[in-house]
């Protein structure tokens, strides 16, 4: 959904696996529904910064976050 010339804003939405892999406590893996939101801001026609945050609610209720920054490049 565009915002302005330069900004435009999105949903996601998915499922999620995710592992954990700790030293000498073992490994988990949880799976589960993850949405979150995105904001696209262009810096000119072929690159773009990306900002996305995520929530995810794996199938034990545990809840995970993630915020990403990211650099896009169109070719």
């Amino acid at each position: 959904m565009p915002v302005s010339e330069r900004i435009a804003l999105y949903g996601l939405a998915g499922y999620s696996s995710v592992q954990i892999d700790q030293q000498n406590v073992g490994s988990n893996k949880d799976q589960g529904f993850s949405f979150g939101l995105g904001m696209h801001y262009a810096l000119d026609k072929q690159n773009a910064i990306v900002f996305e945050f995520v929530d995810s609610t794996s199938e034990d209720q545990v809840r995970l976050n993630a915020l990403t920054f990211g650099f896009q490049h169109r070719f």
